[in-house]
């Protein structure tokens, strides 16, 4: 399901959207944008309201996303306030839509769906290759182990993608060397010391190794 991010800090508004669309969206909500514990990247949609407690102003977070570099991720606000001049201004913020209360379920509803729906075409052209637990997506160079990214760097997801798509398999470090190698000089050491990184961040039950004198290769871990 779509992740919505929903930061309001009225609780019966809160129980209100959840009851009207939890069997639709998966909901993680905050009572303040200061509050927030999940990962920004992983949202599809924000729902974001604009007078919160502690004098937090919702148009403050909004500007800081739409300068940032999840500016993609549509906001929706919303505000007791119908007054024109707050709709421009989060319009100017880059705001993609505003709506006011008290809701209008099946307004929300529609203008949910219609951005998820234009965000749809790029998630339909991104292609992940499924290698035993993990999930390689080469258009974003991440590395995905049951859902989680890994924190690798970009001659690490290089190396590491290599190695899964030869699952069990050995590749030399001509190979490797031949992968990371961007008109650079590089010895074949340079690898080691990649590979010495890469397992510090692979998950518990598997593991690189160096088979047959040939070259690594990733597998589980024997049970």
């Amino acid at each position: 399901m779509k992740k919505i991010l929903l930061i309001e800090d009225n609780l019966e508004v809160v129980e209100m959207i959840k009851d009207n669309f939890g069997h639709f969206f998966d909901f993680y909500s905050f009572s303040n944008y200061s509050e927030v514990s999940i990962d920004l990247a992983s949202i599809d949609l924000i729902l974001l309201d604009i007078n919160l407690k502690n004098n937090e102003n919702g148009l403050v977070f909004a500007e800081q996303l739409k300068n940032s570099q999840i500016k993609h991720i549509p906001i929706i606000t919303i505000s007791s306030n119908n007054d024109n001049k707050d709709i421009i201004q989060a319009l100017k913020i880059g705001v993609n839509d505003y709506i006011c209360k008290p809701l209008d379920m099946n307004l929300l509803f529609y203008k949910i769906n219609n951005f998820l729906a234009l965000i749809e075409p790029k998630k339909v052209f991104e292609t992940v290759t499924k290698v035993a637990d993990f999930n390689l997506i080469e258009e974003e160079n991440v590395i995905k182990y049951k859902d989680v990214p890994l924190d690798l760097t970009k001659k690490e997801f290089s190396i590491l993608s290599l190695l899964l798509k030869n699952y069990n398999k050995p590749v030399t470090r001509d190979k490797i060397l031949e992968k990371i190698n961007k008109g650079t000089i590089t010895t074949p050491r340079v690898v080691d010391t990649h590979i010495l990184n890469i397992r510090k961040k692979l998950p518990e039950g598997y593991e690189i190794i160096f088979s047959n004198r040939i070259g690594y290769c990733i597998k589980k871990n024997a049970v």
